[in-house]
């Protein structure tokens, strides 16, 4: 559940946002074809990309853990003092990544993140790196340098696509840098229960 001032931000990202569905490089036409993604590790291979642009979507939307930025060679970083440096190889590798790279060239899309792309497992609003993860998050997407993403806190957005009466609004929520640090009910917890 948002917390009042959550939704409060979230609404007026909606309001301030809504008349970017007519820019240039977003869909103005109904859109009849939407693809989602979420959860793809650099290290792995990806071939749903294949899938995805053959269906060729008019918008896709790249829903959190877009990379793995606590990963690395097969592995989760916990040291802290590495997790920027390991969330920067990480975009790095991801730029590489054949499939991706012709979805983010060739179709509209919109991009949040979850802990991963965040840039800590499970990481909430006490991350000691969340500015930094996202200026990267910002700039490996390439937004515009007008967008309130790269001066407020938190990557939420919401756009609408299409003409009146046939639109879609697209709404990307507080992620984990509005949640709690994160609370792990033990065996013992759960047979309470």
């Amino acid at each position: 559940m948002l917390a009042r001032r959550s939704f409060l931000s979230l609404a007026a990202a909606a309001t301030a946002t809504s008349a970017l569905g007519q820019a240039r490089d977003m869909p103005r036409d109904v859109l009849t074809r939407i693809t989602f993604s979420s959860c793809a590790n650099q290290e792995r291979e990806q071939p749903i990309w294949d899938a995805v642009l053959a269906y060729r979507p008019e918008l896709h939307l790249f829903t959190g853990d877009n990379v793995y930025g606590d990963f690395s060679n097969g592995a989760f970083v916990t040291d802290d003092a590495r997790l920027m440096e390991t969330l920067r190889a990480a975009y790095a590798r991801a730029e590489t990544i054949p499939g991706m790279a012709r979805l983010r060239a060739s179709t509209p899309h919109l991009a949040t993140w979850d802990d991963h792309d965040y840039g800590k497992n499970d990481a909430g609003e006490e991350f000691v790196h969340k500015e930094e993860a996202q200026r990267q998050f910002v700039d490996f997407w390439r937004l515009r340098t007008d967008d309130p993403r790269r001066t407020r806190p938190g990557v939420y957005h919401a756009q609408t696509f299409g003409p009146p009466g046939k639109s879609v609004q697209a709404v990307l929520p507080l992620g984990p840098e509005a949640d709690g640090p994160a609370q792990c009910a033990g065996p013992r917890a759960l047979r309470a229960r």
